[in-house]
């Protein structure tokens, strides 16, 4: 099960070129939650103030203190993810690991100015064709927050 679990890990991290670099770069560092919606209902007042830290290839979750909020077998939620620039919208592809089994996110995102707009259907499900909350699909809107 570890082996199968390194072998998608290095499936995932991808050589960045030059676009690739300049995308990872644009999304670095920390964006707060703004509002969110899942299934199409608002869940903001849950999870406003919630961090997505981006570091190279790996989003990293926090809380409203900047505290790594932790997964169910009490390791920290990491989750590493591939883009592509080359459609539009821009997509990502995140891994979320729940326990020992690891599950495919498909999404897409925009960033513009200092918002993050993330789209993301549930393992699973298909790739989100717009940026709207609907069964099966989360929406975040993320404001970058200063280091």
């Amino acid at each position: 099960m570890i082996h199968l679990f390194c072998c998608m890990l290095m499936a995932l991290i991808q050589p960045p070129g030059d676009s690739i670099s300049q995308e990872i770069s644009k999304l670095g560092g920390p964006w707060q939650i703004v509002s969110t919606q899942t299934d199409g209902k608002d869940f903001t007042d849950r999870l406003k103030g919630f961090r997505y830290v981006f570091d190279g290839q790996l989003m990293k979750l926090q809380d409203r203190q900047g505290r790594p909020v932790m997964r169910a077998d009490n390791k920290p939620d990491e989750r590493p993810f591939l883009i592509n620039v080359q459609t539009n919208p821009k997509t990502i592809d995140m891994t979320i690991q729940v326990k020992t089994k690891a599950f495919l996110s498909l999404g897409i995102y925009r960033i513009q100015d200092d918002e993050l707009m993330l789209c993301l259907a549930e393992p699973g499900s298909p790739r989100p064709a717009d940026f709207k909350s609907k069964n099966g699909v989360t929406l975040l809107v993320l404001q970058r927050r200063k280091k």
